[in-house]
Parts: C-alpha cells; sequence; structure tokens
C-alpha cells in the first residue's frame, strides 16, 4: 500500500504517487477483493449444504423413515435453506441482501458449474453479480443441463478471453449482450420470451429524502414503448413552456399514468401537495404524537417504513376520510401499551394493537411495515403456544417462512421484546415501536405560566414527567384526547360552511338572475 493514514486517520500520499500507481493499487486491492467473494460464495455454499441437512434429518424423524426425500422435496429444501442463510448473514454481517443472494447462488451452484464460475471471478474475468445473473437466467431458461452448461461456459470464455486481451474486466453493457445471444443461440426466441414473461414484476423501492421508486420488469418491447411515451409526454410538455426538466416531467407524467390514468391538465406534481388537486385514492397508515398532529411541535411521523415531516401528515390527517386511532403508549419504554391485552381469540383488535404494539415486521433487520405482515404465534401451535397478544409478533411472509421451517427460533418477553436465535447460533433481539421517536413526551402546550424551574417569569412550561406526577400526565392525555376531537370538530365545522357559503352563492347568483319581481 502506497498511501497510510495520518494522525487523525485521513490517508496520506506521498508527492511523488502518479495516478498510475494508483491505478495499479485499486487493480490489486480488487483482485483480492475477488478472491475474498470467492471465498463467502463457498462459505454460504457449505452453511447452505449443513442446514439442508439438518432439515432433512428434522423431515426423517418427523416421517419416521430412514430414506432421503426425493429430489423435488431435496430441492425444495435446499432452496429454503439458501434462503434462511441468506438472511442470516443478512442480519449477521450487514449489507445489501441482494448481494449475500448473489453470493449464495454461485456458491450452491451444481458442478461444473460452481468450477467453472469462481474461477472466472477468483480471476477477475467476471463479477460475483454477472456470475449470480448467468445462473439465474440460463437457469429460468427451458433447458438441459447439458445445454446450460454449454450457454455458461460460452458466455464465460468470451469474458475470459476479453480479460486476458484488453486487461479488463468485460463491461456490464457487453456481458448483458454476450448473455443475450448466447440464450438465443442455446434455447431460440421462444423460450427466451417466455422467461422474460415469468419474470414480470413491479417493486417498490425506497430511497432517500421521502423518494421512492418503482422498478417495472417486463418484455423489452414493452418497456421501451412504456418510456417512448414518457418521453415523448414530458418533450410536449417541455415544448408548451414547462419549466420542469425533461427527467422531472418523466416521472411526473408515469405517476399520473398509473393514479389517474392520464396525465392531468394540471401540474403534475400538484398530487404532491393536498391543496393543489388533492392526494390521490389510497390507504396508508401513519404514525404520529397527538402533540406534532395538533401542531405543539414538529417531531416527523412514520408513513409505512419512511419518516416524513409533520405538515405533511397532518395534511393527510384533516383529509376528507382520514380516520384517527389513537394508540397509548409507555412513557418510560416507549412501547404501545393497549398492545398488551389478551385474548384467545385471534381477533381484528388483537391483530391491531400487535401491529400498533411492533411497528414493523420484528425478523432482525427486516423494515416492513406491521400492516403488510403476518401474525405469527411466537410459540408455535404445533409447539401448544397460546393464541393471545403477549404469544404473537408481526413477520413479512419471508421471515415467517423461515421460522415456521425452524430455521431461526424466537422468544418474547412481557415487554414484547423478542429474542432470537439465528441459524448459525447468533443471538439477537429485536424491541417494539418506540413511540418516543415522535416525540409523546413533547406534550404540554405552552400556557404562558412560568413552570417549576422557571423563576424568570416567562411563559416556558416544563413538560411533565408522569413518573414525578402520573395524575398530571393522566389529565394532559385527557386534555389532549379533547384536542383531538375539537380539532376534528372544528374541520368538520368549516367543511360546512363552505359548503353553506357555496350553496349561499350559487342561490345569489340566480336570484341576480332571476329576481322575483
Amino acid at each position: 500500500m502506497s498511501g497510510e493514514t495520518g494522525a487523525e486517520g485521513c490517508w496520506e500520499f506521498p508527492d511523488d504517487f502518479t495516478l498510475a500507481q494508483a491505478s495499479a493499487e485499486l487493480t490489486e486491492l480488487e483482485t483480492r477483493s475477488a478472491r475474498q467473494e470467492v471465498r463467502r460464495a463457498a462459505l454460504l455454499g457449505w452453511m447452505v449444504q449443513q442446514q439442508t441437512l439438518i432439515d432433512v434429518h428434522r423431515w426423517q424423524i418427523e416421517n419416521a423413515t430412514v430414506d432421503e426425500p426425493c429430489a423435488t422435496s431435496l430441492a425444495a429444501m435446499q432452496a429454503k435453506a439458501r434462503t434462511s442463510i441468506t438472511d442470516t448473514a443478512t442480519a449477521v454481517c450487514g449489507g445489501f441482501r441482494a448481494t449475500w443472494v448473489d453470493r449464495a447462488r454461485v456458491g450452491t451452484a451444481p458442478e461444473p458449474l460452481a468450477s467453472t464460475l469462481t474461477a472466472a471471478v477468483g480471476e477477475g474475468a467476471l463479477t460475483m453479480r454477472q456470475a449470480s445473473q448467468l445462473l439465474k437466467e440460463s437457469g429460468e431458461l427451458d433447458i438441459t443441463s447439458g445445454q446450460r452448461e454449454f450457454m455458461i461456459d460460452q458466455v464465460v470464455e468470451h469474458a475470459r478471453g476479453y480479460h486476458d486481451r484488453r486487461g479488463i474486466p468485460v463491461s456490464q453493457g457487453l456481458f448483458r449482450t454476450r448473455l443475450r445471444r448466447a440464450a438465443h443461440h442455446v434455447a431460440g426466441p421462444a423460450k427466451q420470451e417466455k422467461a422474460v414473461q415469468d419474470r414480470r414484476e413491479v417493486r417498490l423501492l425506497r430511497l432517500e429524502d421521502r423518494a421512492g421508486g418503482l422498478e417495472v420488469t417486463g418484455p423489452e418491447t414493452r418497456v421501451i414503448a412504456a418510456m417512448t411515451r414518457l418521453d415523448a409526454i414530458a418533450k410536449s410538455a417541455k415544448a408548451a413552456g414547462d419549466q420542469r426538466t425533461l427527467a422531472q416531467l418523466r416521472a411526473d407524467a408515469a405517476l399520473d399514468l398509473l393514479i389517474f390514468g392520464q396525465p392531468r391538465d394540471e401540474d403534475a406534481t400538484s398530487i404532491d401537495v393536498p391543496e393543489g388537486g388533492g392526494w390521490p385514492p389510497a390507504v396508508v397508515n401513519v404514525v404520529i404524537s397527538a402533540a406534532s398532529l395538533l401542531g405543539a411541535n414538529d417531531f416527523p411521523g412514520l408513513m409505512e417504513d419512511t419518516l416524513i415531516d409533520a405538515h405533511t401528515v397532518r395534511d393527510l390527517a384533516h383529509g376528507r376520510g382520514s380516520v384517527w386511532r389513537r394508540i397509548v403508549a409507555d412513557p418510560v419504554t416507549g412501547y404501545a401499551m393497549n398492545a398488551t391485552v389478551d385474548s384467545y381469540r385471534p381477533t381484528a383488535e388483537m391483530a391491531r394493537v400487535v401491529r400498533a404494539r411492533d411497528g414493523q415486521c420484528r425478523s432482525p433487520g427486516c423494515t416492513r411495515p406491521a400492516a403488510r405482515t403476518e401474525l405469527d404465534h411466537v410459540q408455535e401451535r404445533r409447539d401448544d403456544g397460546p393464541t393471545r397478544g403477549t404469544n404473537f409478533q408481526t413477520l413479512c411472509p419471508v421471515h415467517h417462512r423461515l421460522k415456521s421451517r425452524r430455521h431461526w427460533d424466537a422468544q418474547i418477553d412481557t415487554d414484547g421484546v423478542v429474542t432470537w436465535r439465528l441459524a448459525d447460533g447468533t443471538i439477537t433481539s429485536t424491541h417494539p415501536m418506540d413511540y418516543r421517536d415522535f416525540g409523546i413526551h413533547d406534550i404540554t402546550p405552552d400556557r404562558g405560566e412560568p413552570g417549576p424551574a422557571d423563576d424568570s417569569g416567562g411563559g416556558t412550561v416544563v413538560p411533565i414527567d408522569p413518573h414525578d406526577n402520573p395524575v398530571a400526565a393522566y389529565h394532559a392525555g385527557l386534555e389532549l384526547d379533547l384536542q383531538l376531537e375539537l380539532a376534528r370538530d372544528n374541520e368538520q365545522l368549516r367543511e360546512q360552511v363552505e359548503s353553506l357559503r357555496s350553496q349561499l352563492d350559487l342561490a345569489n347568483t340566480y336570484l341576480s338572475k332571476n329576481p322575483p319581481f
């Protein structure tokens, strides 16, 4: 290494350090990284193999047999084990789950495909992502194992030759082109088309700063046609004098087409401003403190699993058709108190309070909103687990199945803290949603009276500590309930007044045009 860390941890480089030396060092680092990637894939493959053996043994015990499961069942067990180990690695080591999926796919590839691909990755001819794509897309084609091996060999040989001749890895664009040609040569256009049709999906992407994305996968011709139409709409609006960029116009047009069925005449971004066109019909779950809802503070709210600013939540909450539901939170732990009610039947109310307590999937590292999860018996029903609120947690379908297969084990305590034991033996815990993050302590409005710690005669009020004065905290909560009810009544009253004014204006207009005398 040519650089050295300075006193503050920043890398320092000698004055005669050149771009060529930097590039050579980067190449060396990439070579080491490629070998480490191969090792990671091998470790994951071994872990999946061990988990599969455990599952097979469990299956034999459950079925009172010493026979091996059939090939189809064994393949299904391996696929489930790979999902379990992938999620375990993501939770324990961090990083993007998709990266671990790629490594596990290569690590569990059958021979001779595994040897071919890991060698190519170790040499730097392919990246781990490209090797995974090659396995995935060749596996989706309706071809024989021999044809698949031939197809992969063709792509790898091209990548290796490119790397040897030019000294650089094959680009992603060139890799995709070679992969498409190999698939066309081996499978033919009909099987390629079927594979594309089978991959159709839409995925929601969580981005930064309140932004989101939609990833649409479908036949290339349809996707290009959709993009061409968006481009035409954007250019037409731009030619008419619209000040937005073409990229912004395409994004606004795409959302308008999906939500309203056609581009709106007014500013497309008005859908993000309730006063400028109203919110599109949708059902979303939003969590916010009562104080923030009333404007006493500006703590953000949580919509699905994304923080949104307080004024946006207020616009939603006061919109027509919005429904408010109170959640009582413990001021010390921040956990939902009304979520501890027991019931011996899985009622809708039980589901509501459990989801209010958990807020999201309780699996380590998962942030899927509780509204899109399933109720899981922490102590499984087949193990005589009771059907009551204190034995439920919210899990997304993927992690629910993973736990049900006993790859991960969970226990829940009286506070709703879930302790997990992952497939590799790692012990970790997840906690209920902490409603203190939404400002539940900052609830006392400014009355213009000095607080007990304020001798300046000003108007600062010290917030009530529920443990110092629980009675006052209780009354403060009741007062907030009344304020919420009053705010809602005032909103309804304003709507009625506006309706009456509109009717009066219509009547006056009619009378002015049609006088009675």
